[in-house]
């Protein structure tokens, strides 16, 4: 069963994105916060580990 995530703005606007990860569903402008939350976090940290040639 999936999970669906949705602020009154996504209720307004109809939630159009889907994240694949976690299958929860937002609309436009909430996807991409959720992205820079919840993924992004972890993306940061591989590239800053990795050493500078």
């Amino acid at each position: 069963m999936e999970k669906i995530k949705l602020c009154d703005g996504c209720l307004n606007n109809g939630a159009t994105k889907c994240c694949k990860k976690c299958n929860e569903c937002y609309c436009d402008e909430c996807i991409i916060l959720h992205h820079e939350k919840k993924h992004m976090k972890k993306h940061s940290r591989k590239l800053r580990a990795k050493p500078l040639t």
